[in-house]
């Protein structure tokens, strides 16, 4: 249930700090790709790899 989650204080700091880590590994996989893929080649893989992380969290979080 959600309200469990609530109460885990530090399983939401985690996952906040996960989340704030992705954002510079995201600004550098930009960076280091830009020299050899496409802008448009780029945005599909940033967002095939969201929905895998979503769909991981999402079942994730479903069987705990």
């Amino acid at each position: 249930m959600m309200t469990e989650w609530i109460q885990r204080p530090f399983v939401a700091l985690a996952l906040l700090a996960v989340g704030m880590a992705f954002i510079p590994l995201n600004d550098a996989f930009i960076k280091l790709m830009s020299g050899h893929l496409s802008l448009a080649q780029i945005s599909v893989i940033r967002g095939i790899m969201s929905l895998a992380i979503l769909a991981f969290v999402s079942t994730g979080f479903r069987s705990m």
